[in-house]
């Protein structure tokens, strides 16, 4: 489909399946360095001993994650990352695996870098990778990764993420476009809670799912458990994720263990969602220069509110029962004090139902009767000389205060006879915050809600069809990495249409049971949207390398005859 970039097909070397070990090693103090070394070596032992082909230790193995100071790993004679390594590649070479491991390794020139280093059978270093978005006190210590590489090994080929590396997407997204056959994820997931057996953290439970479905591969992670510094817990859950997002297996959160998983040679993949790297410019832009920075630094309205609704319906018959739904909806919706509601998407493969030109005047009417103080999203078919764009409105006052026609399709194949526009959404300033539209499939491609969010967005409706994939999970990772709001009307197909409503942290404020019909509405204060930390010295804007990204925006030439 001319326009649309694929991704590179994967595909293990090995016969039948490869057997990956996660190491889910208790933290221990940065003073027991030593110890902790023996101790995971011994672990890998127990591993190999397994049948593992690929074993995976932790964000900081060795010597701790929590460093103190710089000095203070002299006092401790910890020992350079070169001489660690060392350690590490003899087992490999011992027993015939691969090991990755993560260590905050002093470099030759004495500097730290929170490192992923991958080591073959034969005990050869064929991968270093450096962790990009630092979180929290890894800027007091750490330098700052740039390259995102992929590393060819005989079990395939193998990106490495590091932790926080997975809450920004332009990482998976920059690795995952050179066509890895697995992700492996050394990280030590930071939490909270009452009870060890229970411990979790988004990062299990929603992000890598958003990953692997994004970019069609299997993620395995390495976690730490326990508590370190005694003012750090870990939630464990090292995991196996499928390119679908389905967890195949997840360890405890509350012991120490050697987990082993059988992950698939040949698997069928989640088809990767097509991609429109030139609707994308803001991803490498610098970040001075970006309308969302500005915004950063202005006022912030905390009075200003804004009552969002969100509805989950049946699919509409044609255009008059959409329009019959919304006529239901705002009324409901005006006598409830809301500021804006979002409707599902129609059914793209009867789009001649759905014509803006029978429909469009008779909505916008419809959202007049509440003057200004309603905004209705709605998405219709626009009609054009060979087929449709399927086309969201923002309607208030009588008018159209905005349009986007939907720029990515369902699949690769596309609908017969729906076009597709070439433009991003516009990003609105109304009464009840800065609003931007995402369409459909778009919600699935994490650079749409990405520009969105890097132009100003501070509340993004996504009107849905029939989604492939959870509509809540999605709302929340969109709303969580961009630290933006998210309302989505979505098509009760008993499943994963529901509607919903995200906050800036990804928290669910409302959603629809299945079948249940609802319009779901709750009050937000937009300016919570322009709050990016999510950390000290961690900012969703502010840590981003766009000069790192190139990948993302690089047009595909045609492909091999």
């Amino acid at each position: 489909m001319p326009g649309f970039a694929p991704t590179t097909g994967r595909n293990f070397e090995v016969s039948a399946s490869l057997r990956f070990a996660s190491l889910q090693i208790a933290a221990a103090p940065l003073e027991d360095h030593l110890r902790t070394l023996e101790h995971s070596l011994e672990m890998i032992d127990e591993a190999a001993r397994r049948g593992a082909k690929l074993i995976a230790l932790p964000e900081c193995t060795y010597p701790a994650y929590f460093l103190q100071s710089a000095d203070r790993l002299a006092e401790l004679g910890v020992l350079a990352g070169a001489e660690v390594v060392a350690r590490y590649a003899e087992r490999a070479r011992r027993h015939g695996v691969h090991i990755a491991v993560g260590l905050a390794y002093i470099e030759e020139d004495g500097t730290l870098s929170n490192s992923a280093v991958l080591v073959d059978d034969a005990g050869h270093v064929v991968g270093h990778y450096r962790k990009s978005y630092l979180w929290h006190f890894d800027n007091e210590w750490f330098a700052c990764g740039t390259d995102f590489p992929v590393f060819d090994t005989a079990l395939g080929r193998v990106g490495l993420l590091i932790c926080a590396d997975a809450r920004q997407p332009e990482i998976a997204r920059s690795i995952c476009l050179q066509g890895p056959d697995l992700l492996v994820d050394l990280t030590a997931w930071v939490t909270w809670g009452d009870d060890h057996s229970r411990l979790t953290s988004l990062q299990p439970d929603r992000l890598l799912p958003a990953r692997a479905i994004e970019n069609g591969v299997w993620i395995a992670a390495a976690a730490k458990v326990g508590q370190e510094a005694e003012s750090v817990l870990y939630c464990g859950s090292s995991c196996l994720v499928a390119p679908d997002g389905r967890t195949v297996e997840r360890a405890s959160s509350d012991h120490e263990e050697v987990v082993t998983w059988d992950i698939p040679a040949r698997a069928p993949a989640a088809p990767p969602l097509p991609r429109r790297p030139e609707l994308y410019p803001e991803i490498v832009q610098p970040t001075a220069g970006l309308p969302v920075r500005a915004l950063m630094d202005e006022p912030a309205d905390l009075r200003r509110t804004a009552m969002i609704a969100a509805a989950q319906l049946p699919p509409y018959e044609d255009g008059a029962d959409l329009v019959w739904q919304a006529e239901r909806i705002v009324e409901r919706g005006r006598a409830q004090g809301v500021n804006i509601i979002v409707l599902p998407a129609y059914d793209p493969a009867r789009a001649a139902d759905f014509s803006a030109q029978d429909h469009l005047s008779r909505l916008a009417a419809l959202a007049a009767l509440a003057g200004e103080d309603l905004i209705v999203v709605v998405a219709l078919a626009e009609p054009a000389a060979d087929g449709f764009y399927r086309t969201a409105y923002a309607l208030s006052g009588g008018g159209v205060l905005a349009w986007h026609r939907q720029t990515h399709p369902e699949d690769h194949a596309g609908t017969a006879g729906t076009l597709y526009g070439n433009e991003q959404s516009p990003v609105i300033e109304t009464p009840h915050g800065r609003l931007a539209l995402m369409l459909s499939a778009e919600g699935f491609a994490p650079e749409v809600a990405r520009c969105l969010m890097l132009r100003g967005a501070e509340i993004i409706a996504w009107p849905v069809f029939q989604p492939p994939f959870p509509v809540s999970l999605f709302a929340r990772v969109r709303a969580e990495e961009n630290r933006v709001f998210v309302a989505a009307a979505a098509v009760d197909d008993g499943q994963y249409g529901r509607a919903c409503i995200a906050d800036p942290t990804g928290a669910l404020l409302a959603e629809t049971p299945a079948g249940s019909g609802l319009t779901v509405s709750v009050l937000v204060c937009p300016a919570q949207a322009r709050w990016k930390d999510r950390a000290p010295g961690t900012n969703i804007v502010l840590s981003r390398r766009p000069e790192s990204y190139s990948s993302l925006v690089a047009i595909p030439g045609p492909a091999p005859a």
